[in-house]
């Protein structure tokens, strides 16, 4: 099916297909048996008096599968996050860590209750993906990044180490998944619900996965993270993965930011809501009537953006115990509390004790982070951090909704040093584009940091 444009004619397909349905009334729990060749769009389907039922809170809609019942696992709920890593070009379209971060945030009170596992890889490659199936039990699986149709077969894109794309199809993702226990996949990708030749769902509905989520059609980056985080907050709250989508295709239906209408944006926005395919044999992900583990609590923390190689790098040294004194060294407002913060909740995924009262008999992994301007320890593995780069810190200066211009944000960057304290500072003044303001204000900035660099 071609690409619906207008809310309209996803109106009157939806009608058609209320019409073919021939129902009397439409039962709380609409289930359409699935059929392998039935690529038409259910999920529009519009009923006279309620609209689209996909957009209807006290509705649900999903396409049956047959796939052998086992027994459901004990909790907590094991979600993994695992974001494609992309080459440069694409991967500035997908704000990855903030999303991230944002739906760790929302999920820490289960986190810290013992409900949720969750853990989201900082690589994102498909040898990370293989291994982390290969090596511990998910119950929940969320592949966001980018899908491709292509000659009737729809692939994820991914990308290796060396920057080479690797197209990875429905089989090769049975391979890894097949006897992975995995009660739901997730393909937050373009077009991977499609139900074409050669597709995605096929091949994990083959190999047993009970529930797999797909997009019918191209699907917008906001849209994918209100989505994943409805969906995992609905489902840590415990309920079934049919009410947990159609509370993530009612989340997709305000995607507007509070200065944006309808007109001024792609007209495929209004139409997102439509786009999840959930194929279900048994909608309970897991036995929730467990004795919950509290033992790795976690802190929210500021959203992080980028030093993407920076946590790469240290993140390997400490899980190897090539090092485990880590001191951060730096100027004042280059990052190091943020970036000691960000180690800290990754090694908290992986199982890491964070040691706040004394502990006794207790074997556990300890590991010293700290950070400083000037003062060297001994026995430490010093790590004088730079400042970040041009892209990460114009995407700083845009997440906290400066309206600065590419011209300005360099000179920015130049003159601050890529400084996020000095940008904190910049924010309280008012917005100046004109050269010779900004150079003003940047003056004035620079005082502040200078003075507090003395205390």
């Amino acid at each position: 099916m071609s690409h619906i444009n207008n809310i309209y004619q996803l109106k009157n397909i939806g009608l058609s297909l209320w019409q073919a349905l021939n129902l009397d009334r439409i039962p709380t729990e609409l289930i359409i048996k699935y059929n392998a060749k039935d690529n038409l769009p259910w999920e529009c389907l519009y009923h006279p008096s309620l609209g689209f039922i996909a957009k209807h809170i006290d509705y649900t809609l999903y396409r049956r599968i047959s796939v052998a019942s086992n027994p459901l696992p004990i909790g907590p709920l094991k979600i993994l996050l695992f974001t494609i890593h992309q080459t440069s070009q694409r991967q500035i379209h997908l704000d990855i860590d903030i999303e991230t971060q944002q739906i760790r945030s929302a999920l820490t009170p289960f986190i810290n209750a013992g409900m949720v596992d969750f853990y989201a890889p900082i690589a994102g490659y498909f040898s990370t993906l293989t291994e982390l199936l290969a090596k511990k039990i998910w119950h929940l699986v969320i592949i966001s990044g980018h899908g491709l149709l292509k000659n009737e077969q729809t692939s994820l894109v991914f990308s290796n180490e060396i920057g080479k794309t690797k197209l990875v199809t429905g089989n090769d993702l049975a391979k890894i998944f097949n006897n992975s226990k995995v009660r739901c996949v997730v393909l937050a990708t373009c077009k991977s619900g499609q139900l074409v030749t050669d597709n995605l769902i096929d091949p994990l509905i083959k190999i047993g996965i009970p529930n797999i989520i797909g997009m019918r059609e191209a699907l917008i980056d906001r849209a994918a993270k209100v989505f994943i985080q409805a969906l995992c907050i609905n489902l840590a709250q415990q309920k079934p993965i049919n009410l947990a989508v159609q509370a993530g295709r009612c989340a997709m239906t305000n995607l507007l930011s509070p200065n944006e209408i309808w007109d001024t944006i792609d007209d495929c926005l209004a139409e997102q809501w439509s786009l999840p395919i959930l194929f279900s044999s048994e909608p309970r992900l897991i036995n929730w009537n467990f004795k919950p583990d509290t033992t790795n609590r976690i802190l929210k923390t500021k959203i992080f953006i980028g030093r993407k190689q920076e946590l790469q790098t240290l993140i390997k040294k400490l899980q190897t115990k090539k090092i485990q004194r880590l001191l951060i060294k730096g100027i004042a407002g280059i990052g190091k509390t943020a970036l000691a913060e960000q180690l800290t909740v990754n090694l908290v995924q992986d199982g890491y004790q964070i040691l706040t009262t004394e502990v006794k008999n207790l074997e556990v992994n300890q590991i010293i982070i700290l950070t400083s301007r000037d003062i060297s320890l001994p026995n430490f593995y010093i790590y004088n951090l730079q400042r970040p780069n041009f892209h990460d810190f114009s995407r700083y200066i845009h997440y906290l909704g400066l309206a600065y211009e590419f011209p300005q944000i360099l000179r920015i960057y130049q003159i601050l040093g890529g400084n996020f304290r000095a940008v904190q500072l910049l924010q309280n003044l008012p917005i100046c584009l004109d050269v010779k303001g900004l150079n003003k204000q940047l003056t004035i900035v620079q005082r502040y940091l200078q003075a507090e660099l003395r205390k």
